[in-house]
């Protein structure tokens, strides 16, 4: 799927290029240069996504790919080992090693390099080459210029967030009022608690948790009311409180009602029995059984495409993520895994420039928009399938990401012993064996015992 996807899109822009070149490419008699570029992770997505299409007109500039790839995997093989690994530390003298002339990197390693004033500002050049910034969605630019410390350093061409869809025939056969933009988690689990809950095969689930566990639908309304486990600048845990009290009954008693589905709180045995191996043997939304479900803009494609459903395509519909009634203009979250920068101390800015203006305009937009997975800055050449309506998407500003901030600062073993202390507290209070005050208590002070020993543990290696 992804090839031909890929040689659709390049066959677009190509007759596109031809077109803006009335009919031919004409080589440029510009001087050529060498752009140093810092990708995320594979060399050939980006000369696939980005640069064979940029050259096509811009013959005279060729690029050297640098790799996060190693970097990245060191990180990954740290957390399985429990080992310290300072990604920032070793990102910055990675960078200060190659000095790349452009990046594209994730919107975390954006804030970085930010915070080290090591990129150029956008809005100088912006405003000298009367780039049409205005057409591009203004949540985006704006989460951007906030990670740039009120400077837009970077421009992103896609970004990630999510929405409700819901099942409209569902909704219509159990008279429930049908889901609207902005609703609450409390209007979500009100609305999802209206649906027949039973223990059995043919149960109509009102809310399901994709790819979730207790943990992660607890995770996610703590994320909207802006809730934090840690202070990471104080290295204090801070989850006895009465919002998060609050958080843990409604999705607890959410879960214990029958109104949500936990696909990941089966159990082995469980799995074993049905012979469910797979995530989309547990999933119910397209089976027609859940009413309600959060994801991408990837998940229409899915939905239409499912090869695990006999029946009918769902009859659907997407309205926003749930949001705090008193910022109701916030909600969900906002990724961008590629952002593309300049190095302040590059000496090809005006090139540089000249790619990133390629891939965050209209061209490349217009080719992608019928073939992306993720959703394109700007709105106006998203494709979305059946005709819905995929404002839900835009509407809202990205929340302030309290609830996993700075988590690099803290120490890894403290991090593992801390989702070891929340599984089994969580499961307390499944079992009857602590109420949620009782269990809210214990977090507190096992994992500010954890905090403590990790950081004593990380300054006896200093």
């Amino acid at each position: 799927m992804k090839k031909w996807t890929s040689i659709f899109i390049a066959m677009t822009l190509m007759i596109i290029l031809i077109g803006c070149s009335n009919g031919k490419v004409e080589e440029s008699k510009m001087e050529p240069k060498l752009l140093k570029v810092l990708v995320n992770w594979d060399e050939d997505n980006f000369y696939r996504d980005y640069a064979s299409y940029f050259t096509i007109q811009n013959q005279n500039i060729e690029f050297e790919v640098i790799t996060l790839e190693q970097l990245r995997e060191k990180r990954y093989d740290a957390y399985d080992t429990d080992e310290e690994f300072d990604f920032d530390k070793e990102f910055k003298l990675f960078v200060e090693e190659h000095q790349p002339d452009v990046f594209m990197v994730d919107d975390n390693e954006y804030y970085t390099l930010a915070e080290e004033n090591r990129l150029y500002d956008l809005s100088i050049l912006i405003e000298q080459s009367e780039f049409d910034i205005e057409n591009m969605d203004t949540n985006v630019i704006q989460y951007l210029t906030k990670k740039g410390n009120g400077t837009l350093y970077g421009l992103a061409s896609e970004f990630y967030s999510n929405a409700l869809y819901y099942n409209k025939d569902l909704f219509a056969e159990y008279n429930v009022p049908l889901p609207t933009d902005q609703m609450s988690w409390d209007d979500i689990i009100e609305r999802a608690a209206m649906f027949p809950s039973t223990d059995d095969e043919d149960a109509i689930y009102g809310f399901e948790k994709a790819w979730g566990d207790l943990f992660g639908l607890i995770s996610g309304m703590a994320e909207t009311y802006g809730l934090s486990y840690v202070d990471p600048d104080a290295m204090e845990v801070t989850m006895d409180t009465e919002a998060w009290n609050k958080v843990f009954e409604t999705a607890i008693n959410a879960y214990q009602s029958g109104a949500v589905y936990l696909p990941d709180e089966k159990t082995e045995e469980e799995n074993e029995a049905t012979g469910d191996i797979y995530y989309e043997s547990q999933e119910k939304f397209t089976l027609g059984k859940s009413a309600m479900i959060i994801s991408g803009v990837w998940y229409m494609d899915y939905i239409d495409n499912s090869g695990y459903s006999d029946s009918d395509p769902i009859n659907y519909d997407i309205v926003t993520v749930p949001v705090d009634p008193m910022h109701p203009e916030k909600g969900g979250s906002m990724n961008i895994s590629n952002v593309f920068a300049i190095n302040a101390q590059s000496e090809h800015i005006d090139a540089a420039w000249e790619f990133i203006q390629f891939v965050n305009g209209d061209t490349l937009a217009k080719a992608t928009g019928k073939s992306t997975y993720e959703l394109l800055t700007r709105k106006e050449h998203m494709d979305a399938p059946n005709h819905i309506n995929i404002d839900a998407f835009y509407k809202l500003a990205p929340l302030d990401d309290t609830l996993y901030d700075s988590y690099d600062k803290l120490p890894s073993t403290f991090l593992s012993e801390f989702e070891s202390i929340l599984t089994e507290e969580i499961a307390s209070i499944q079992k009857n064996e602590k109420t949620i005050e009782e269990a809210l208590q214990s977090i507190q002070s096992r994992a500010d015992e954890a905090m403590q020993k990790a950081i004593a543990e990380k300054d006896d290696l200093s």
